[in-house]
This record gives structure tokens, sequence and C-alpha cells, in this order.
């Protein structure tokens, strides 16, 4: 009988890089240039997020998701964040892809927002550090900034992950979504995601959100509850 991986096992798992996505990710990092996204591509994609998840969406959501889209890299340090963000939202994405017919409660985006950015800069980093051990410079992480009391219409801490109140509400909604994803973080081609972003800033015509690099088959919809949800 073979036993199944703990929950700490797969995590582990989800998380371990390989040398052929490393170069992958490296050669989209190049592409980058550490460039971050225009606001431009941040609205739409900040727009296309509440539109998939919300059950309603205004111009004040719209405008606290933008923010915390902007606020993202001064938070939490990524090698390249605007490629880290796009790998967020590609997680975001293929959790849709898996689950079309659900939608959260009221700000759910902003939550699945913060915990995807947050898995997409561990597994880019894990990735990276297989080969750049020796040509990343290290730095100290950026400060962040201070918002102001209506900036992103939540509390500072709630989206802070070094907030120590928030680091448990934090690692349970990592764990969720890493298990509605499957445990499965890895992305074929990643550099599309460089091409989409480029080709979106410089008028180009696309319809898709981001490029879909895989095909998924939707799960059960029956009583799955996202913490996102809460």
């Amino acid at each position: 009988m073979v036993d199944r991986p703990t929950t700490d096992k797969l995590v582990e798992n989800a998380y371990t890089g390989t040398v052929h996505q490393a170069y992958q990710f490296l050669q989209a990092v190049e592409m980058n240039r550490k460039q971050p996204l225009s606001d431009h591509c941040i609205v739409y994609l900040a727009k296309y997020i509440a539109d998939a998840w919300e059950p309603t969406s205004d111009e004040t959501l719209l405008e606290e998701l933008v923010s915390l889209m902007r606020s993202l890299p001064h938070r939490i340090p990524a090698s390249c964040p605007g490629f880290a963000l796009l790998l967020a939202i590609y997680y975001v994405d293929r959790l849709k892809q898996l689950y079309m017919n659900i939608k959260g409660a009221p700000k759910c985006s902003l939550r699945l927002i913060l915990v995807a950015y947050t898995v997409s800069t561990k597994y880019l980093g894990n990735n990276l550090k297989l080969i750049m051990n020796d040509r990343i410079p290290s730095s100290p992480p950026p400060q962040p900034d201070e918002p102001s009391s209506t900036s992103l219409g939540i509390p500072k801490e709630a989206i802070d992950p070094a907030s120590k109140q928030q680091q448990p509400i934090m690692a349970r909604m990592e764990l969720e979504l890493l298990h509605f994803l499957n445990y499965n973080l890895t992305v074929e081609e990643p550099s599309k995601l460089i091409w989409w972003a480029k080709a979106y800033e410089n008028g180009g015509d696309n319809r898709d959100i981001i490029p879909h690099l895989e095909q998924y088959t939707s799960a059960d919809e029956g009583d799955d509850e996202f913490e996102f949800d809460r």
C-alpha cells in the first residue's frame, strides 16, 4: 500500500523548481527587463479579475483592486515584479478555468490577487535560485509604502503578509489556492505572458486575458468553498 503524501510534502513539491522551468522563467525575466506593467494593462487585468470572480463589480472595487496590484511589488519582494504579477494573474485565471461557474464573496478578488502574488514570487524565486545563485545580486527588500486609510479600502495589516495577525490567514489561503490548483504551479512557455503584455500595451487586439497555455478540466463544483469567499 502506497502512503498518500502529506500536505506539507505536496506543498514542498509544488514549490520545488526545475532547471527546465528555471530557464523558461529566466527567458521571460530577460524579456521583461524588470519593467513594471503599465497602468493601462493593470486596469485591464483588474477589471477581468473583478468580472470573473466578484458577484457584482463597481468602480470603487476596481479602484481598490488596481491600487492593490500597484502596491504589491513594494510589499512583497520579487526577482521581477512585473512578471511575478503576470504569473499571479495567470494562476487566478487558471483557477477560473477549473471552476468556471463559481463566483466569490464581495472583495474576494483582493484576497485572490494577494495570495496568488505571494505564491508566484515564491515559485519564481525558487526556480531562479537553481541557476542564478551567482548572478542575482543580493539586495534588501524594498520598504513598503504607507497607504492612506482609504487607498485600498481595507486595513494595512489585511494586505501585509508580514503582519503577525495575518500570517495564519495568509498561510491558510495559500494552502487553499495550492490545493485548488492541484499543487501544480508549472507554466509552459511563460514568455508568452510577456509577449501578451507587450502586445496589449502597444495596442494589440488581445481578446484573451492572458494566453491559456494549458488545457484544464473543470473540477466538480459541489460544495467547494474558498477561503477567499469568507
